[in-house]
């Protein structure tokens, strides 16, 4: 039975270095501005909370998280599951 290695080892530096900037990009565009807002218009995200379709795709995107760290957990992956879970909640928007 093959082992599974490392997920950094798996990726070539070329793709790592793209990967790290689609994140940054992702960081410093939407994230920024949704972080923008919930320190500036907080009405906006208590909008956001009261609209049932909102409330299906953060409930969606919870499901979707739950689901991966189940199979980073079945796949035996480094760090592993719990940290996966953490490093999503620390970034939630």
């Amino acid at each position: 039975m093959k082992t599974l290695q490392p997920f950094p080892q798996l990726l070539s530096p070329r793709i790592r270095m793209v990967l790290a900037i689609v994140a940054v990009t992702g960081l410093l565009g939407p994230n920024g501005w949704f972080l923008w807002k919930v320190a500036t218009e907080f009405s906006v995200v208590q909008a956001t909370l009261n609209d049932p379709i909102a409330l299906v795709f953060i409930g969606e995107a919870f499901a979707l998280m739950l689901l991966y760290a189940a199979l980073i957990r079945a796949m035996r992956q480094r760090p592993g599951a719990l940290v996966f879970l953490a490093m999503s909640l620390s970034w939630a928007d």
